[in-house]
């Protein structure tokens, strides 16, 4: 009969022992569970007690322009600006899925290039991330730090294209397929922008935010996969869905 969870003593039942997954898994997760060391605490509270810090301790910008919502600072809908939001928190996704999977498979040298490929595009996911959420070659990078958006947004494009061809085994083995049209999406959306320097009309940027949007969706997807590959692999399956 299978034993209770909460009569089950995590330190002295090994899980050959158990009388089912969830059990064999209770005891697992038993045996590790230990204090939180300090450092963690020290990871998780003190960059951002410390950004809360130096809000409220300079006096150039106002408190609640800094801490506040966006949208009702700016007295806009909620909607606005969704699919650059929704661009930003794919971005996300694909950088936080690559960098967490290419950590798991750290001391796995058949992995090793793989590991490689999935931290590269986790960092170019980041900082596109990054770009995005806060304008860096629209406004930042041309503003602060005289770095005209001519500069940067090819800086972008080799950063990718060389990811891409140092990679290029791997990718074909993975399956190129959404990498080529996220790039291709990427490419007209650059296009698009060139085109609203040449004419007043509302369609080059409307195409420039749709292709791009389309183009960071593929991209994700992408990114996602080869992680989800690459742990499938890990663990010695290889999932025909995916």
């Amino acid at each position: 009969m299978a034993r209770k969870l909460d009569t089950i003593d995590p330190f002295s039942w090994p899980p050959s022992h158990g009388s089912g997954r969830v059990d064999r898994l209770r005891w697992h997760l038993s045996r590790h569970r230990r204090r939180t060391p300090a450092w963690l605490i020290g990871l998780g509270i003190g960059p951002a007690g410390l950004l809360v810090l130096l809000a409220l301790g300079q006096e150039r910008i106002d408190t609640l322009v800094l801490t506040g919502d966006i949208f009702s600072l700016a007295s806009v809908p909620f909607y606005s600006g969704l699919l650059s939001n929704l661009g930003v928190f794919l971005w996300c996704a694909a950088a936080a899925v690559s960098l967490f999977v290419a950590t798991l498979t750290v001391g796995r040298p058949e992995l090793r290039r793989f590991r490689h490929l999935l931290f590269a595009f986790g960092m170019l996911s980041a900082l596109f991330m990054l770009d995005d959420f806060f304008t860096l070659h629209e406004n930042v990078l041309p503003y602060f730090l005289g770095v005209p958006e001519e500069v940067s947004v090819p800086v972008y494009g080799a950063l990718m294209l060389a990811a891409v061809l140092v990679f290029l085994p791997e990718l074909r083995d993975v399956g190129p397929a959404l990498l080529i049209a996220a790039m291709g999406c990427f490419a007209l959306s650059i296009g698009a922008d060139v085109m609203e320097y040449l004419t007043p009309a509302r369609w080059p940027r409307v195409m420039d935010a749709m292709a791009k949007f389309v183009g960071i969706s593929a991209w994700t997807t992408f990114v996602v996969r080869c992680a989800w590959l690459v742990a499938q692999a890990g663990r010695g399956r290889m999932p025909g869905l995916l």
